[in-house]
């Protein structure tokens, strides 16, 4: 499964009128049932300055779930 967040002109956001574009991608995967669990994500910023465009590109990948068994043994102490 992939989910996007596409914004455009982003420039009500920041103090100047720069036109920006910034774009988000997640890929998400089932890892267990009933849990849906990321396996990337990406962010592509791109604007225009004075000194010409810039763009920036950040990724992040997660690997290794593993499922946690935890056991609990709740008991109520004696009175003394």
């Amino acid at each position: 499964m992939r989910l996007a967040l596409r914004a455009g002109l982003l420039g009500a956001l920041l103090t100047i009128n720069w036109p920006v574009a910034v774009q988000a991608t997640m890929t998400v995967f089932q890892a267990f049932p009933e849990v849906w669990l990321p396996t990337s994500m990406e962010i592509n910023l791109a604007m225009t300055l004075a000194l010409g465009q810039v763009d920036v590109r950040y990724g992040l990948e997660y690997h290794d779930y593993r499922r946690a068994d935890v056991t609990t043994k709740v008991g109520i102490p004696e009175a003394r």
